[in-house]
């Protein structure tokens, strides 16, 4: 599953981009905000990632593409809008197209002005496991497309990219251009534990930034770490640290960035929903330098089967809340049981999650293969096996766990990690199970 974090992102992204041909060439300001604040362009991407409520640990597992489908559809189309003073106005919309196995091979990004004129072109490509490998970005400019950005990504036996290698071209160029390389390690249960990315600089590869994930006991993200080289070491950059009120239920986030030689207050976010599936609002805060100060929010409402329906960006202007931006989506529904394709990649999945007192685990596999499944808990201890050693061939299966370990006590509330092994590839994920 891929979060909406993206869409906004993006969205962020093509702005930028459509702005680019009337500012000065970033990369001459030599990383000074000059002519762009880089800082405050980092923020606003922050408080725009408004879906994070969702599952936070979930986002830094699904750092490509592999699909746009969210419980039951996959979405169409989806417009952003902005306040005139009185009404709303159209500013940019996406488009998407799928394979048939429904992931999305292209994003057409149009911007309104009298009518829809192209904007940005995002097209994907994937290898036979379904797994995303390369993608590209494309502005239009004089009437066609143009190459500006590829991203190549090497991909470990379940699909989490362990290296992206980033590639710009000029509007006018000819040639693709090293700009950044990343590798990636994840943790047992194949959560995104490290990043470290480099630059391209005079003809050799150099240290920029990396970023540490840590987990709590439920096994959702607790913190964010964000480190820069300074030539010679890495030096704290800014953190995030997290705040849940239940597993997977994110009440509050806080960000904070490094100052001589102590953390600072930057930006607050806090979560406030209204039924699991109607919506939630997010507030975002501002540190003054001896409070919290309330500056926008985001309320997104869901549809009747749990998509995003609407979200409304208003801000804090003296204590009275104006509408800034609005996002709309269109989904198509899907039912993937109806879905006669034989799989090409593997996935793994239970519901509900979290349970009481059994739950359902499904998993498909794409060739014929050696199949185990059994569950662990946190300290790495097995406590059931589902499957052993069975001969399955390509398609959907399902087993049921109601709770019980090897000996068939009942277990103790808790999480625990399901393990599909199929050959020499491991997936894992986790469940809840409360009493």
């Amino acid at each position: 599953m891929l979060h909406r974090d993206y869409f906004k992102i993006l969205f962020l992204l093509i702005m930028c981009f459509n702005y680019l041909p009337e500012s000065t060439n970033f990369a001459q300001t030599e990383r000074t905000a000059s002519s762009f604040d880089v800082h405050k362009f980092a923020k606003d991407l922050s408080k725009i990632l408004i879906e994070k409520h969702r599952s936070p640990s979930t986002e830094l597992n699904d750092l490509i593409f592999p699909s746009l489908i969210e419980l039951n559809g996959i979405i169409d189309h989806y417009l952003v809008e902005e306040w005139n003073g009185t009404g709303w106005d159209p500013m940019m919309r996406y488009n998407y197209s799928y394979n048939s196995y429904n992931n999305v091979t292209e994003m057409l990004a149009e911007y309104y002005d009298q009518e829809w004129i192209n904007n940005m072109l995002y097209t994907y490509t994937y290898d036979n496991n379904q797994y995303l490998i390369q993608d590209y970005a494309k502005f239009w400019f004089l009437d066609s497309w143009a190459d500006i950005n590829r991203t190549t990504y090497t991909n470990n036996s379940i699909g989490n990219p362990i290296q992206v290698l980033e590639e710009t071209k000029d509007f006018m160029g000819t040639e693709w251009h090293y700009n950044y390389f990343s590798t990636r390690s994840y943790d047992f249960a194949d959560r995104l534990s490290h990043t470290i990315v480099q630059e391209w600089f005079e003809d050799t590869w150099v240290n920029d930034f990396q970023y540490y994930y840590t987990y709590n006991a439920n096994g959702d993200i607790q913190n964010e770490l964000d480190q820069t080289w300074d030539g010679a070491n890495w030096v704290n950059n800014w953190q995030t640290t997290y705040t849940y009120s239940a597993p997977n239920i994110v009440t509050e986030l806080i960000s904070q960035i490094w100052e001589g030689n102590s953390w600072q207050n930057d930006m607050k976010e806090t979560f406030e929903y209204f039924g699991k599936s109607s919506g939630v609002i997010i507030y975002m805060y501002d540190w003054s330098g001896n409070e919290w100060e309330l500056t926008d929010r985001i309320t997104t409402t869901y549809d009747e089967y749990g998509n995003d329906g609407v979200s409304i960006w208003e801000t804090n202007e003296e204590g009275t809340w104006v509408n800034f931006m609005r996002w709309t989506y269109s989904w198509s529904l899907t039912d993937v049981s109806d879905n006669e394709i034989v799989p090409t990649k593997y996935s793994l999945s239970n519901y509900p999650n979290p349970f009481n007192p059994e739950t359902i685990i499904e998993f498909v596999i794409p060739v014929s293969d050696e199949i185990n499944l059994s569950i662990y808990d946190l300290q790495g201890n097995l406590v059931s096996e589902l499957v052993q050693n069975e001969d399955f061939a390509p398609g959907q299966y399902s087993r049921n766990w109601n709770g019980t370990s090897l000996n068939g006590s009942q277990v103790s509330s808790g999480v625990y990690f399901y393990v599909l092994r199929a050959g020499n590839k491991y997936f894992t994920n986790k469940m809840i199970l409360l009493k």
